[in-house]
């Protein structure tokens, strides 16, 4: 019980398990490096796994502004079209109102 009280102060930092935890790999010629390298080769089914849930999400991000941006584009297109004013001849109308009251 000892050892993982001493294993979670080190794991949490606290600096009193994190001197003892350093001393006894000190004596079995160990790092903290060595334990993290260890518990990768442990883990690496896990890590892998991640990385690739990762992988996948930041493509779908990437597929979605490529979408936003396309339609953004799109829209801008359709946007000019529609306020394209042609050469037009114009002729003057009076407001509705103004003949009446001549």
């Amino acid at each position: 019980m000892q050892a993982w009280r001493l294993s979670v102060g080190w794991a949490q930092g606290e600096p009193a398990a994190t001197r003892r935890v350093d001393e006894l790999l000190a004596k079995a010629g160990l790092t903290g490096d060595d334990i993290l390298a260890h518990t990768l080769v442990c883990r690496i089914d896990e890590i892998e796994r991640i990385e690739r849930m990762i992988a996948s999400a930041e493509g779908r991000r990437t597929a979605a502004l490529q979408e936003v941006e396309r339609r953004r584009a799109a829209l801008a297109r359709d946007l000019r079209r529609a306020t394209e004013v042609e050469d037009a001849q114009f002729k003057m109308v009076a407001p509705q109102g103004a003949a009446a009251d001549a």
